[in-house]
């Protein structure tokens, strides 16, 4: 196993905050599209004019910078209904609940 590897199976547990404020940063920069509003946990990403692209886009970050893959299952609106709802998702999945 190298060391990488090794790295990720030992990433420490996360909390909803710690999540919340990448997930913050990440749709501010735009890669995601624009958002009208500041962003808090009650801004909707559903219906919030992200497209499909926009949502891959957010989904490889997931995995890139948070070490969460989203499986096809969980492509649930109760998991993406707002950036709270994302926030929580990736905490649960992330430490394993």
């Amino acid at each position: 196993m190298s060391d990488g590897q090794a790295s990720l199976i030992a990433e420490p547990a996360v909390s909803e905050p710690v999540v919340f404020q990448a997930i913050k940063k990440f749709l501010e920069s735009g890669a995601a599209g624009a958002f009208a509003e500041p962003i808090d946990m009650g801004t909707p990403l559903l219906g919030s004019g992200l497209d499909s692209l926009s949502i891959l886009q957010l989904m490889i970050f997931l995995g890139e910078h948070l070490q969460v893959e989203i499986e096809e299952l969980d492509f649930v609106e109760q998991n993406f209904a707002t950036v709270g709802t994302l926030a929580t998702y990736v905490v649960a999945k992330r430490n394993g609940r």
